[in-house]
């Protein structure tokens, strides 16, 4: 038996602790099998807590499975993200149409009342809205230009479609060089820069007209309405070289300019006359090839009967 203060062997008839004097007959001793079971570690609690550590790795396995499955799978789902095309915005395009809707309504009010005020604003319509316009007139053209060639132009040695190509992209090149003249007349004659937009955007509308003129001309010509016809044709062609030079004294009224704005003129005029005379020359030289060539066709003259 042990004393149950300091632990010290004491007999089964000793009634005090010879080691501290704690009275026996009061505190019972504690026994061999009492210590031991004190000094032993509990077991169970040990084997608990082993299992509970060798529980740990097992259920944390599954979510670090899980976790890994998740990542793989994130690069297989994001290429789909990424290949999903945009959707369409409606609410833009709505918007820029009516803003092209109410830019159209503005340009032609004011083509009917104040091509001044067009002209000497330093807000030109926008590009994108010419650009639109730009491509009606030439549709409109080449709908003009199909029309007014007829089928027999093929008895000249030459198909419809090659007829209406040739003239469709020669009135634009022509009318492309127009503008190029024009832009480098104004660059020659005004002194402060004015922007490609600006330029172009006076261009189309001061040319609108033009083109209304000479449509209408073609199309009556088409009709064989010759006099009222010829006359606006005539007139559309002789607005678009006016055109040009309005837009040059108008820009210098409220420009500083370089040089007179009578030898600008000048230099447009002859620059166009050049322009004129390289387009005369091949009209000719192709009126010529397609007559010889008709000649061609014909049985000689004369011989005998």
């Amino acid at each position: 038996m042990y004393c149950p203060n300091c632990g010290t062997p004491v007999g089964p008839d000793d009634r005090f602790c010879g080691e501290c004097g704690t009275d026996l007959t009061k505190s019972k001793p504690v026994t061999d099998t009492a210590q031991k079971t004190e000094d032993q570690p509990d077991t169970s609690r040990t084997h608990a807590s082993a299992a509970t550590h060798a529980e740990t790795p097992s259920e944390t396995q599954p979510e670090r499975h899980s976790k890994n499955e998740h990542a793989q799978q994130e690069p297989h789902t994001q290429p789909t993200n990424s290949n999903q095309q945009p959707a369409f915005d409606t609410d833009k395009f709505n918007q820029q149409a009516n803003e092209i809707k109410h830019e159209g309504s503005s340009f032609f009010s004011k083509l009917f009342k104040s091509h001044d005020s067009v002209v000497a604003e330093d807000q030109p319509f926008s590009l994108k809205f010419i650009g639109i316009l730009a491509a009606v007139f030439l549709i409109i053209s080449l709908l003009v230009i199909t029309i007014l060639v007829p089928q027999e132009v093929s008895i000249f040695g030459i198909s419809k479609a090659n007829a209406v190509s040739n003239l469709f992209f020669s009135l634009v090149l022509f009318i492309a060089l127009g503008y190029g003249i024009l832009a480098l007349t104004a660059r020659l004659t005004i002194k402060d820069a004015i922007s490609f937009v600006k330029l172009l955007s006076d261009f189309v509308f001061v040319n609108t007209f033009s083109f209304i003129l000479f449509i209408l001309g073609i199309l009556l010509l088409r009709l064989e309405i010759i006099s009222i016809g010829s006359f606006l044709t005539l007139l559309g062609i002789i607005s678009f070289y006016s055109a040009a030079i309005y837009i040059i004294t108008k820009y210098s009224s409220f420009h500083a300019i370089r040089i007179p704005v009578f030898f600008g003129i000048l230099i447009y005029i002859a620059l166009q006359l050049i322009v004129l005379m390289v387009y005369g020359e091949m009209v000719r030289n192709s009126l010529m090839e397609t007559f010889k060539n008709i000649m061609d066709d014909f049985p000689s003259f004369g011989g005998g009967y």
